[in-house]
């Protein structure tokens, strides 16, 4: 596990799920090398996210690895960028009422590899997103709101720059 400048990231959990009922987990040493065993299967890597958001780093969106029984998956490179700003708003219906509990998305794409971020809307429809610098992607979780009677918003391009950018969607219901 590494920073964008190449240099270690130690003692930061790290960890594989099968997006089921298994996670695995284990802690890089001072050179941010990890060895977690799993059994045969497809895994998905992550950093795990609360430490990972202590610590200001967001892990990439990796493909899932297949592991086959007896079969070392080695030299695995995990680079964590730091995450310096961050994209609010709100998810609000047509006639201003804030919608609580849906989820927002934010992902960005950098020299090949997703970056992403969610969080779930609280009680005034408000959201808030770990990002950096660089054009996100923001997407409301539109089967959460055509399964609560909304129409989809669209997707938004919103660019970070230094600062902290605003952007707010507005639901119609169905």
């Amino acid at each position: 596990l590494v920073g964008a400048d190449g240099t270690p990231v130690g003692n930061m959990r790290i960890g594989v799920s099968d997006h089921g009922s298994s996670w695995v987990s284990t802690q890089t040493d001072g050179n941010g090398q990890f060895d977690i065993g799993v059994s045969a299967g497809t895994w998905y890597l992550q950093l795990e996210t609360n430490e990972a958001q202590e610590r200001s780093l967001l892990g990439p969106d990796l493909p899932p690895f297949n592991v086959v029984d007896g079969v070392d998956r080695n030299n695995i490179l995990v680079t964590a960028l730091r995450v310096t700003s961050k994209i609010s708003g709100s998810v609000k219906s047509n006639t201003g009422s804030p919608l609580e509990g849906f989820g927002v998305s934010g992902s960005i794409t950098v020299n090949g590899t997703k970056y992403s971020d969610w969080f779930r809307t609280d009680a005034q429809g408000s959201y808030q997103l770990r990002t950096f610098n660089g054009t996100w992607q923001l997407s409301p979780d539109c089967n959460d709101l055509q399964s609560r009677g909304y129409g989809c918003a669209s997707s938004a391009s919103v660019v970070v720059n230094g600062g902290n950018p605003t952007f707010n969607f507005v639901v119609v219901s169905t």
